[in-house]
């Protein structure tokens, strides 16, 4: 028998077995934790990270990346200039009287008689610097530097690099205006319902929609260039463009409209069953609202760890000793193998983490949407679908390390071949360019490589909450399923990231022009705010993070949706048992009482 399952295995058209009939009213209740070991692994990994910070921590100054420093590279305000905490930029006369590298650290910001000047270096030797020449208004700026008043004397030392006027009013702008920040996050919310609400009636319309606009549309301009080629007197705005690439333009537009519509009617019913899908999913939501508390959760830990991550790389920084860069008042950091070492651990665990917690809220989303699948067309009750997905995520935190760790490493080796890349062309030498080339297409491979496996292990953690299979053996089946019906999967994963992107974006751009149009039009802010750029960056970013969350429960619902689909038509030969309503009205449709498994 196991040589029949190896030979098998080597038929080059082998698609795995079918789903099996254990599986028919659903998921597996009997679960068994999977994959210890890389659990166990994970949490030496924390162990490791613990020892590091302790390290870092212990040995680190992380305050001393946000000194100022004098011309000596010494930090006002610490060692023997404790007593001049503040950085004074000193008149040197002539048309630029302040620059970056004439400075000094003083007792205080003064602006009606001479500044109390450190005097223990030879830069200000018997106070010299100091006299007749830091009598000028100034005003403190982040508690560390005196900046001139003077609003040209001022520009001038922004000119040359500083930038503490812009981040200052930034700041204030931001103070001003963060409770319409956290309310644009609120508006998100709900135009992401009204969103999902119309993609539960209209998602056929805007599918087939956006398909003939973009047929027609391509057709449409290869008219354009065609008629610019036959009637010069045409004010089409190509002109210029030689007649020949025009044509060849406007035949090449004809040929890939033709094709898109071939494939749309030959296709015409995988793309049925990827509306009913999204419909589906939308219904998901609809049934199972308590759901979209899982993504905020996650999102306020993940949030969590990154300050922590933030603190403790501060702390690896402050390592090196930082001082002062070429005689200005900036940081410079002097790497030592230790902290680099340390801080390349640490980004790891970064991407480890931030992984892991994408997987955990991805399994939880999953395990609830194949209970509510197959509770649909029975009559099955009872539990919190949502309440029994988080207990089976504890069982299977090894497996969902095991899948984290896999999409951590391809985005470090991606990360890895960025930063080479990188250096390789910060010196332009013919040999560099070579290797610069060979670089970025690893870069590409790797990237390439990374959404193949983060589309295998979405719909391996699907195969974990249907079966309880350890995360080597539920990739392996997930992954024959997927090829059994690589159409259909292919097509709905498109369909749902375009309507995902196309939600993000509606969501989040409508949620950004509300906000604009209070801090632009309500009187409270029109006197409070500089300039709205800030706040209105922070708009789109605070609602693209909700719509990003909130689609993200619409995708990950309709890949699990398809992957049960596929594992209840196999199931019952092809008579779908478990299927909501959409998908039933798609079955009775479009489906013979037969499996379909696609060659």
């Amino acid at each position: 028998m196991g040589n029949k399952d190896k030979a098998k295995e080597r038929d080059p058209d082998y698609k795995g077995e079918l789903t099996g009939k254990h599986l028919r009213d659903g998921p597996l209740n009997d679960r068994k934790c999977t994959d210890v070991l890389c659990l166990l692994l994970f949490l030496v990994f924390w162990g490791g990270m613990g020892a590091a910070g302790y390290v870092a921590v212990k040995s680190g100054d992380p305050l001393a990346i946000t000194y100022a420093y004098d011309p000596t590279g010494i930090a006002c305000g610490h060692g023997n200039r404790t007593d001049y905490p503040y950085l004074l930029f000193v008149n040197a006369g002539g048309d630029m009287p302040y620059t970056l590298t004439n400075t000094i650290c003083a007792a205080s910001c003064t602006s009606s008689e001479d500044p109390v000047c450190y005097s223990g270096s030879d830069l200000n030797a018997d106070n010299k610097l100091c006299q007749g020449q830091g009598a000028y208004p100034t005003a403190l700026v982040f508690d560390r530097v005196c900046l001139p008043t003077n609003v040209d004397a001022r520009q001038g030392l922004i000119d040359k690099g500083l930038s503490f006027g812009f981040l200052s009013s930034a700041a204030s702008d931001l103070m001003a205006t963060w409770p319409i920040i956290l309310a644009v996050g609120g508006f998100a919310l709900v135009f992401g319902f009204v969103y999902i609400l119309l993609m539960k009636y209209f998602s056929g319309v805007l599918i087939w929609g956006l398909m003939a606009t973009f047929i027609l549309g391509t057709a449409g301009f290869g008219f354009v260039c065609f008629t610019t080629t036959s009637d010069p007197s045409a004010v089409s705005g190509l002109e210029s463009i030689d007649s020949g690439y025009l044509k060849a333009i406007a035949y090449t537009c004809w040929g890939f409209s033709a094709i898109c519509l071939i494939l749309a009617v030959c296709l015409h019913e995988r793309i049925c069953l990827s509306i009913a899908i999204l419909k589906a999913a939308a219904h998901f939501i609809e049934d199972e609202p308590g759901i979209l508390i899982v993504p905020p959760i996650f999102l306020v830990l993940t949030l969590g760890f990154y300050i922590g991550w933030v603190i403790v790389a501060a702390y690896i920084v402050g390592m090196n000793n930082p001082s002062g860069s070429n005689g200005k008042p900036y940081v410079d950091v002097d790497w030592t193998p230790e902290s680099a070492g340390l801080l390349t651990y640490y980004f790891f665990a970064l991407l480890w983490n931030h992984a892991i917690g994408v997987a955990i809220s991805q399994f939880i989303i999953a395990s609830t949407v194949c209970l509510w699948y197959f509770k649909q067309g029975s009559k099955k009750s009872g539990v919190s679908p949502i309440g029994t997905s988080f207990k089976r995520a504890v069982n299977h935190m090894g497996s969902l390390a095991f899948g984290s760790f896999l999409i951590g490493l391809l985005e470090f080796i991606k990360y890895a071949l960025h930063f080479v890349e990188s250096r390789v062309k910060a010196v332009p030498t013919t040999e560099n360019a070579k290797v610069g080339f060979c670089l970025a297409c690893c870069s590409c491979v790797v990237g390439c490589f990374e959404r193949s496996m983060k589309f295998l292990t979405n719909h391996a953690y699907i195969q974990i909450a249907m079966t309880g299979e350890s995360f080597c053996k539920a990739t392996g089946e997930a992954f024959f399923l997927a090829l059994r019906n690589v159409v259909r999967f292919s097509m709905v994963h498109g369909f749902a990231w375009v309507f995902l992107k196309l939600g993000q974006l509606i969501i989040s751009g409508s949620a950004t022009l509300l906000g604009y149009l209070i801090i632009t039009q309500a009187a409270q802010y029109k006197a409070e705010v500089i300039s709205p750029v800030v706040p209105t960056i922070f708009f789109f970013l605070s609602s693209y993070i909700v719509a990003h969350v909130f689609m993200g429960i619409y995708g990950m619902s309709a890949d699990t949706i398809v992957h049960c689909f596929a594992m209840d038509e196999e199931i019952h030969d092809g008579a779908v048992v478990h299927a909501p309503e959409e998908l039933r009205e798609y079955v009775d449709n479009h489906l013979n009482k037969r499996l379909l498994v696609e060659d």
